[in-house]
């Protein structure tokens, strides 16, 4: 949710006015920021996915499946 939230309101919003009002770009403007927001979301996605310890959390994962099954 951080990634979608930064990238819309934070990137994407006055990206888009800027581009759009500010250069005159219009439509096309708009058009630029939002791939501007969709590489920035990319971005924080990718560096939340190298953050995370995946075989902990395999390993959780898996220990829950284990557990819920037993029940």
């Amino acid at each position: 949710m951080l990634g979608d939230a930064v990238g819309a309101f934070a990137v994407g919003l006055p990206l888009a006015w800027g581009l759009a009002f500010g250069l005159g770009l219009g439509v096309w403007g708009v058009l630029l920021a939002r791939v501007a927001e969709e590489v920035v979301k990319v971005l924080i996605f990718a560096w939340r996915a190298r953050k995370l310890a995946w075989p902990r959390v395999i390993a959780e994962q898996a220990g829950l499946t284990a557990a819920a099954a037993s029940d």
